[in-house]
């Protein structure tokens, strides 16, 4: 159950055994049913969850309609890292897509851990800076490229989210409706036909 964490963490520091059966103690399992809510706007977000298994749907509601802002998969944490780091209410709402496992690590035992093992000093500042880079990459993108373009990118860059993902949810990440969503994707596949 913590080797897929441990090999994601791996990639960014080095830890102990002794580091790794620390941070262990700290993990806890939780389990989300598909349609189940990981975070509801309004609440602090107490944890960040490493995803075992399944994946999830960030999304806020504007006007009384559902916007999607974002997907988490496996092998990548999931959070309202805004919510995590300031302790305000968070904004959004993260919604399991499927059944899904996941371990999650409070915001007491993330400073726990930072004060004890340097190291993941230096991983939440690895994670902060992944997380403002993709959101700087992400309102680039929506401020300035066609939504032909930003589904190619999606291609491209998130396959999982073509592969996954009911068009609907993927409409609304790119900020078009799901009649131009199809249009975009039947001159995809006539391109290559």
């Amino acid at each position: 159950m913590y080797s897929k964490v441990k090999a994601y963490i791996s990639q960014f520091i080095e830890l102990s055994d002794q580091e790794w059966a620390e941070k262990e103690k700290l993990l806890i399992p939780k389990s989300f049913k598909k349609g189940e809510l990981l975070l509801t706007e309004g609440q602090v977000c107490n944890f960040v969850s490493f995803v075992n298994e399944g994946y999830f749907r960030v999304f806020r509601l504007v006007d009384d309609k559902e916007v999607t802002v974002n997907f988490f998969f496996e092998d990548s944490f999931a959070s309202d890292y805004i919510s995590f780091i300031t302790r305000q209410p968070a904004r959004e709402n993260i919604e399991a897509l499927r059944d899904a496992e996941v371990l999650q690590l409070s915001y007491d035992s993330m400073q726990q851990l930072r004060e004890r093992t340097p190291a993941f000093e230096k991983f939440g500042r690895i994670i902060a800076e992944k997380s403002f880079i993709a959101l700087y990459k992400r309102s680039n993108a929506l401020l300035y490229k066609k939504p032909e373009e930003l589904y190619l990118e999606l291609r491209q860059q998130r396959p999982k989210i073509i592969e996954r993902i009911p068009q609907y949810f993927i409409a609304s990440y790119l900020g078009i409706t799901p009649e131009y969503l199809s249009r975009i994707r039947s001159q995809f596949a006539q391109k290559k036909g």
